[in-house]
């Protein structure tokens, strides 16, 4: 098998990503810098590894439960299950979604929309860092998604 080479970013001397303040009084010129992907890159790592930590607790709690005879508990414990394995679900959809996000960090796409090619912005990265989209393609696609929704005032 032959090697693949690191992505650009890796190759370079290792540096500290910024800290969040650091980040926001970044000049817009260090847009998705290699600072800023490895701070993006850090972030989505520790999410991730909260979501696995997570998601291992409710899989240990629904083994461990024990049966029950009374057809109330049965029924409480059924619906706690069935919670249970939706918040799962999720919980690996949110995983594959931050797993896609590392991938575009080190194909150096990350922070730019899909559509437009345009800045996503730190702002909405850091309120969600699995973001594709910037606002106004975002908009778009949600109006797309919902043609029926009316204008509210």
């Amino acid at each position: 098998m032959r090697n693949q080479p690191m992505p650009a970013y890796r190759a370079r001397p290792p540096t500290m990503p910024p800290t969040l303040g650091e980040l926001m009084k970044s000049p817009p010129k260090d847009y998705m810098s290699v600072r800023q992907l490895a701070f993006f890159e850090n972030l989505l790592i520790k999410t991730k590894a909260e979501f696995l930590e997570s998601t291992q607790a409710i899989r240990v709690g629904l083994r461990d439960d024990e049966a029950h005879a009374d057809p109330t508990d049965c029924a409480c414990v059924e619906e706690e299950h069935a919670m249970a394995t939706l918040l799962c679900s999720r919980e690996f959809h949110r995983m594959r979604e931050i797993d896609s996000a590392i991938n575009r960090i080190h194909n150096r796409s990350y922070g730019w929309c899909r559509d437009s090619g345009e800045p996503i912005g730190l702002g909405r990265l850091l309120a969600c860092p699995t973001a594709v989209f910037c606002i106004q393609a975002q908009a778009l696609h949600e109006h797309a998604s919902n043609p029926n929704r009316t204008k509210q005032n």
